[in-house]
């Protein structure tokens, strides 16, 4: 089951936080099986395993529009990642409540099938802004 965390995000501005993963047994998520080139794309160290980590945000569950986190792992061994929701895209936001989701998808050897894991979960509030920069 997935770690819950609510966040407050203010309008037009940019949002970091840094979050620390952890796996079903409640031990740091090891991200060190892969590292993300320049353009951000899995480069896969280890064959047959290729995790990328993901994260959406949606008015909700039945939502066809939804806008991503930008995710970076900062210590691939203790699974901490900091979350990014530059201004540019939270400015095209709607004032009001969202949810948002981030889960890596890997590819296990052993039954041969890819694998989605939930691990991080919650609610967003997302602040109105009232000055307009021109």
């Amino acid at each position: 089951m997935a770690a819950i965390s609510n966040l407050n995000i203010d309008q037009g501005t940019d949002f970091e936080v840094s979050v620390s993963l952890f796996d079903k047994d409640l031990n740091p998520f090891d991200l060190r099986e892969y590292v993300l080139d320049a353009e951000n794309i899995p480069t896969f160290q280890t064959p047959g395993t290729y995790p990328v980590i993901e994260g959406q945000i949606r008015k909700s569950f039945n939502s066809i529009k939804s806008y991503e986190f930008d995710i970076q792992v900062i210590d691939a061994i203790n699974g901490v990642v900091v979350l990014r929701l530059p201004y540019t895209v939270s400015n095209t936001m709607k004032p009001g409540r969202y949810i948002y989701d981030i889960e890596v998808k890997s590819f296990n050897v052993v039954i041969g099938q890819p694998m989605v894991e939930r691990i991080l979960q919650g609610n967003i509030l997302l602040s109105g802004n009232v000055t307009k920069l021109i």
